[in-house]
């Protein structure tokens, strides 16, 4: 079997007759003999083992926040935020064996991994190579980047943290909610919005889309020093000499988005006569109403590999849509 060992501790406090309470929780926690398919080298003759292996320690900060800052006879406002942060890191795997991709993945030049020593599910892949001082080094000879550098760590999908914003309002049975959320970092690499760059779909290809480009970089000369490049090539080469599967490529998956707007009346009981009902409800509910992802050019919250522990890959997902529906409850 598996074992984990954790601890948590934490506070509920409630001020104003519990019209303001605040609720936080830290947790720590360490999973060992985890059992995984472990990959190993193919000349054995196998691709996998089933073992008990490795060390994964998970520890995060959970906070949730309620407040009414109105409350009379007919009216009540109610506000709930919550905030969670975790963090973990892969502590060993197995003797002799750093990293494996994660169970599952499909992928092939982009795996989402486990690594000893890194987050779990961090994505390796292609890297351009970079000069000391961290700029694309370009091949003299074609204009664009010089051959990438395979297996290299390009993307981490975990977020910095992710926050909810709920809002309720009450009058007289009529009822109006909206659930505000985000979240902050992380990393996922969009296949399609990089082959939409390549083909010249994305609005920044748009600029200037005729003239020739320097891609950003230093090319390197005889005697190791490094000079700004300054050869010009085709709008076409610029954009498609990005690749699909390179760290320029991945895109940071921050995200503000309104998740949730309902308006709604209960009936009230005196008014359901001989009716068996204790109250009848009835709601208008919109989803995903307006989203907001600053640093992508395509909606970080799809997820090619669906519900798995495989995450920051999208490869021409069907995008998000708006979804609005009516609710009807009747309770006894």
């Amino acid at each position: 079997p598996e074992f984990t060992t954790s601890y948590e501790f934490g506070a509920n406090l409630g001020f104003f007759n519990n019209a303001f309470s605040v609720d936080v929780t830290y947790f720590s926690s360490q999973s060992k003999n985890q059992i995984i398919d472990v990959a190993i080298p193919t000349s054995t003759g196998y691709n996998t083992f089933t073992t008990n292996v490795g060390q994964l320690n998970n520890n995060g900060f959970e906070a949730l926040i309620n407040a009414s800052p109105v409350q009379t006879r007919d009216f009540k406002w109610d506000i709930t935020l919550n905030y969670t942060r975790t963090r973990n890191k892969v502590i060993s795997i197995a003797p002799g064996i750093t990293s494996f991709p994660i169970p599952g993945s499909k992928f092939t030049g982009t795996i989402p991994s486990i690594v000893v020593g890194e987050p779990y599910g961090i994505i390796l892949g292609n890297k351009n190579p970079t000069s000391p001082d961290g700029q694309f080094i370009i091949n003299p000879a074609t204009g664009t980047f010089a051959p990438v550098i395979a297996s290299q760590k390009i993307a981490n999908p975990n977020p910095d943290y992710i926050a909810g914003l709920t809002n309720t309002l009450n009058y007289k049975g009529f009822f109006f909610s909206f659930l505000f959320d985000t979240q902050q970092g992380g990393d996922f690499v969009s296949f399609s919005a990089a082959t939409y760059r390549g083909r010249g779909l994305l609005k920044e290809t748009a600029i200037d889309r005729e003239q020739p480009r320097i891609l950003p970089g230093v090319i390197q000369q005889a005697d190791g020093t490094f000079k700004p490049n300054n050869i010009q090539i085709s709008s076409q080469t610029y954009w498609q000499s990005f690749g699909t599967q390179t760290e320029v490529s991945v895109f940071d998956a921050t995200t503000y988005r309104l998740r949730e707007v309902s308006l709604g009346y209960t009936v009230p009981k005196k008014m359901l006569g001989r009716l068996p009902f204790g109250n009848v409800t009835f709601s208008l509910v919109g989803r995903n109403l307006f989203y907001k992802f600053p640093n992508s050019p395509i909606d970080p919250e799809v997820n090619t590999a669906g519900a798995s522990n495989i995450r920051g890959l999208e490869l021409q997902s069907a995008p998000n849509s708006k979804s609005y529906g009516f609710n009807l409850r009747f309770t006894l």
